[in-house]
């Protein structure tokens, strides 16, 4: 007996079969394949958020460091987080805005970049180049071995493609994503630069280090000819340092204006012809001519020494001038003396006092991107003060024998240095029982001795910063991190 198998169109049994086997495929397959294709749909609208909310905070990010690289001011802080909340937000995911917050708050010497919390959508960070990849830190502030880092975090809820209020509605998916913008080399930074003056001659020198003081280094000293240096300042253009030395005081070695590479290499003598003293120095970098007091007058000459000329004379007594401070951006040169401050055009003309003060001020310097002078003044309560450009609206930024706690020795200050782009001051404190190298925010706050000299022989004098370029956004690169070191709030 054969067994027939199902296999003729006309068997009404088999095309039974067969219609009951399509059917059950039917109801098995195409739910199988209506969930292949939300599965599908709904991973791709994932991915697409993904990559919108990358481009976004990418956006963001770039814009951030962008801003930041101009200068590490409070400014340019501010500045970078709303330009990374703005290009951030400038953008969507999947017709959803991108929503970030700025992350900002008061910095400190612990918390340096103002960040209010490490988990914060906008992070400004210092980086660490000593491996790869860089050590990103949100407790490191630029400097010269640091690079700067802008990183941008953000999470959307991102809606089902099948949301239906009247049927379905799944839970929107979350997609979250973090980018971090590194300037690449190094951030923006200064160095300073004084002179420490021994009465003896034999142990004067000048000094250099970074802005927290580390990297301290002497790059001049007597054997390189030294003998009283006073006045400083620094070519950040042109990798210089001039500095004036009254020499021994006799003819032997008259006083002179010199300068040298950053390093202390190269010395050249510039200005040896004229035998009066010469206390402080500044230079001009529009006009390329450098100015210095004597004892009686304010002379200027290029910045190779030529074309030496008096442009102020007469200044005896009281009017005897002793810091110079440069403005070359509204054509003006200051200088103190016992009665105050006084100011005349680049070419000595319209002389004029600006500021008539109690207590004699010492060391000048311009911040003329905000309009204001500060200067240095001793006598029963030194201080350093600040008073508009015409002269106006003076104030004391810090009343060193006010301060708490007191201090056990009042300072002897000198010099002053302004840093208009990081939003410091820098100064000399030169009290034979405990000199150093001080700084503080514009504002008076945070206090910091950068360089603890102590009780020597050689005092520091005055002091000048080199600025480093800001970086562009041409040093930029695009990184994709997780986590970064933050001990801060």
């Amino acid at each position: 007996m054969f067994k027939r198998y199902c296999n003729d169109n006309r068997d009404a049994g088999c095309s039974n079969r067969r219609r009951g086997i399509a059917t059950v495929w039917t109801i098995i397959g195409f739910p199988a394949i209506i969930v292949g294709f939300i599965v599908v749909a709904e991973y791709g609208n994932i991915t697409l958020a993904k990559i919108e909310l990358e481009n976004a905070i990418e956006a963001g990010a770039i814009a951030g460091i962008n801003q930041w690289s101009q200068g590490n001011t409070p400014a340019n802080r501010t500045a970078a987080r709303n330009a990374a909340v703005t290009f951030t937000a400038g953008n969507v995911v999947r017709r959803q805005p991108v929503v970030v917050v700025s992350n900002e708050t008061a910095t400190t010497p612990t918390n340096p970049n103002g960040n209010a919390a490490c988990d914060g959508n906008i992070v400004l960070l210092g980086t660490i180049p000593i491996a790869t990849p860089d050590e990103f830190n949100a407790n490191i502030a630029p400097n010269a071995t640091s690079n700067l880092a802008v990183t941008v975090a953000a999470t959307v809820d991102v809606p089902s493609l099948f949301n239906s209020p009247s049927l379905f509605s799944p839970a929107p998916y979350r997609v979250s994503a973090r980018a971090t913008a590194v300037a690449s080399g190094p951030g923006y930074a200064i160095r300073v630069f004084w002179t420490q003056l021994d009465p003896l001659f034999t142990g004067s020198e000048i000094h250099r280090a970074d802005p927290d003081g580390s990297n301290h280094t002497v790059i001049l000293d007597n054997s390189d000819g030294l003998f009283t240096p006073s006045g400083i300042a620094v070519d950040s253009d042109a990798d210089k340092v001039y500095w004036t030395d009254n020499g021994t005081g006799t003819i032997l070695v008259p006083p002179a204006v010199r300068r040298s590479n950053l390093d202390g290499s190269v010395i050249e003598d510039l200005v040896t012809t004229d035998p009066a003293g010469r206390i402080e120095i500044d230079l001009d970098p529009i006009g390329g001519k450098m100015y210095w007091t004597d004892t009686a007058e304010i002379k200027r000459s290029n910045f190779d020494g030529t074309g030496e000329e008096i442009i102020v004379a007469a200044l005896i007594g009281p009017t005897a001038p002793v810091a110079i401070a440069v403005d070359a951006d509204n054509g003006k040169v200051y200088w103190t003396d016992a009665l105050g401050i006084q100011r005349a055009n680049l070419d000595g003309t319209n002389v004029e006092t600006v500021f008539a003060t109690d207590e004699p001020p010492v060391g000048i310097d311009i911040d003329s991107s905000t309009g204001k002078i500060y200067w240095t003044q001793n006598g029963t309560e030194p201080k350093i003060r600040r008073a508009n450009l015409d002269g106006s609206g003076d104030e004391d930024v810090i009343d060193f024998a006010n301060l708490v706690p007191a201090l056990v020795n009042l300072p002897v200050l000198v010099g002053i240095a302004v840093d208009p782009v990081g939003g410091k001051m820098y100064w000399v404190d030169s009290n034979p029982l405990d000199s150093k190298i001080q700084r503080a925010n514009f504002d008076g706050t945070v206090i910091e001795t950068i360089v603890s000299i102590g009780a020597v022989t050689a005092l520091p004098q005055y002091l000048d910063l080199e600025f480093l370029e800001p970086l562009s956004l041409a040093g930029c690169q695009l990184r994709f991190i997780t986590t970064y070191n933050c001990t801060g709030p």
